[in-house]
């Protein structure tokens, strides 16, 4: 389910992609079937430049639900660079593998 975010939090992420020129994306929850299609019906929907930033938050789940999102973005963007904020297991680690980066805050865990 997909939760709407407050108009304050929008306008601060539609800042920071313009100033990195990417599509900025926030997958946080376990990687199931079923939310691989709404990650990748909200990509498909949001495309508007070639470099794309998902920042991760798994405790993993799904290993093919984690490898059809991460083709998608593969697919559709030049540059795929996923972030890593906090925990990123299991599936969210095989996803990160098959990024063009990985960027870790002090926080950030793989596993």
């Amino acid at each position: 389910m997909v939760s709407p975010l407050p108009k304050e939090v929008l306008d601060k992420a539609s800042e920071a992609a313009r100033e990195v020129d990417a599509d900025v994306y926030l997958y946080n929850g376990s990687m199931q079937r079923g939310r691989d299609l709404d990650c990748i019906q909200s990509i498909f929907k949001n495309i508007s430049r070639k470099k794309a930033i998902l920042i991760a938050v798994t405790n993993g789940g799904d290993p093919d639900a984690a490898y059809k999102i991460t083709r998608y973005f593969q697919d559709k963007y030049e540059f795929f660079s996923i972030l890593i904020s906090g925990m990123c297991k299991s599936a969210g680690t095989l996803m990160a593998l098959g990024a063009s980066e990985i960027v870790f805050t002090p926080f950030g865990e793989l596993g």
